[in-house]
């Protein structure tokens, strides 16, 4: 294992120095790069990177990455304090990345399990707090080992599980069984993880806000062989996913042993704009509810009868209009096949506010939605109305264009008071 011994250069606080100084500091320092310090430790609750005088101790002024060493040896006499800094290169991801003064020598792969922690910063201190200034500190007082560089998949990768007591994507890195994902990722941006023999995994889901956990678990149950995302897509605002991963017999990890061909992440195929307006099943046409299909897909969402005025069925396929009134309402009268042709929104129901369609191909063979071409339907929009008229102050579509009326910021006691 390669080492390096950080020569320490004596930076001298100018006596113009007020009590808080924003280091601009040089962020990712490659492991050529000569370890600076300044007197004073790290303002943590300042959210940047500042360092506040002291005499008793010293602070490096350039963040290093997590990823690149392994540990941190200090000199005898001395101690360290670890930092933890993100990804931005200057808030602090966490107040302090040990919670306590380090002897000896410091794993830095325990900065690893902090959310979002990329780089790390350090803190020196003579064991009694002595005084010192930084022509006094040891040209060794910190030796790197620099990290084993490791393949990509395994790089994915932290020791420990994740801690869903809290609420956040934290890891608990005192699990030395289990890795997991460091940063958490869209599910949108994946069709299936397909797992290698002799390992399994465990799925957690998260919400859009990226942090807070969508459900305990994305399956309820370690998988095994392949894992379809799309089960984690069904949850209440499920947006993304991080992965924990080990062996069978749960055996002892570590990062550098974690096989390349652990996890093979298959990405979604992009739908085009067409297609991505549909999700497979159908709609029954006499009760108006939903279920699964293989050779028909739906509009997820209920399209607005006035902004359109036809849509234009590609040919060898053919779509099913249903309707539905202002309140949502499915209206049972009115819905038909239209086989590779037109429809206009002239011809639907008079109390139709909203429409939706099933598409399928003219044989009813099956299909994936990615087999829907983008000119499978063609929509025309409908020009701007001119003068909205209605029957009364009660009437909620124009009869002109059946847009929904739109007023804004009116206040009514009840659904019809003029």
């Amino acid at each position: 294992m390669k080492k390096k011994i950080y020569k320490v250069l004596g930076v001298m606080l100018a006596l113009a120095i007020v009590m808080s100084t924003c280091v601009c500091a040089m962020w990712n320092a490659s492991a050529d790069t000569t370890l600076e310090f300044a007197m004073g430790n790290v303002l943590t609750n300042s959210g940047e990177f500042q360092i506040n005088p002291q005499t008793h101790r010293a602070t490096a002024t350039e963040a290093l990455a997590i990823a690149d060493y392994e540990k941190v040896t200090i000199a005898d006499g001395w101690k360290a304090w670890f930092y933890a800094v993100k990804s931005d290169g200057k808030t602090l991801s966490d107040t302090t990345g040990c919670g306590t003064w380090v002897t000896g020598t410091y794993t830095v792969s325990a900065l690893a399990g902090l959310s979002d922690a990329t780089y790390f910063t350090i803190t020196v201190a003579k064991n009694g707090n002595e005084n010192f200034t930084v022509e006094e500190i040891p040209a060794d007082i910190l030796t790197f080992t620099e990290a084993e560089k490791i393949n990509p998949t395994a790089a994915l990768f932290a020791l420990g599980n994740v801690n869903t007591n809290t609420g956040k994507f934290v890891l608990n890195t005192t699990v030395n069984t289990r890795a997991t994902t460091k940063k958490l990722l869209a599910i949108a941006d994946y069709d299936k993880v397909i797992l290698k023999d002799g390992w399994k995994a465990w799925f957690y889901a998260y919400k859009s806000d990226g942090e807070t956990l969508s459900d305990t678990s994305g399956n309820g149950t370690w998988a095994t062989g392949t894992f379809s995302l799309s089960s984690l897509a069904g949850k209440p605002d499920a947006t993304y996913f991080s992965i924990s991963i080990a062996t069978a017999n749960n055996d002892a990890l570590v990062i550098k042993d974690i096989p390349e061909d652990v996890i093979t992440l298959t990405e979604a195929v992009k739908l085009n704009p067409t297609a991505a307006l549909f999700v497979m099943g159908t709609i029954d046409g006499s009760t108006g509810k939903v279920s699964s299909a293989n050779h028909r897909a739906y509009t997820k969402d209920a399209l607005v009868l006035g902004d359109y005025e036809k849509v234009t069925i590609a040919s060898g396929w053919k779509a099913y209009v249903q309707h539905y009134d202002i309140d949502g309402n499915w209206l049972s009268s009115g819905g038909k096949w239209v086989d590779s042709t037109e429809f206009t929104t002239a011809e639907m129901p008079q109390k139709a506010a909203y429409f939706r369609f099933t598409l399928a191909k003219s044989g009813n063979e099956t299909f994936e939605l990615i087999d829907i071409p983008e000119n499978a339907a063609v929509f025309t929009e409908a020009p701007e109305c001119v003068g909205h008229t209605y029957d009364n102050d009660c009437d909620a579509l124009c009869n002109l264009c059946r847009r929904p009326r739109e007023v804004g910021d009116h206040v009514y006691d009840n659904a019809c008071d003029a």
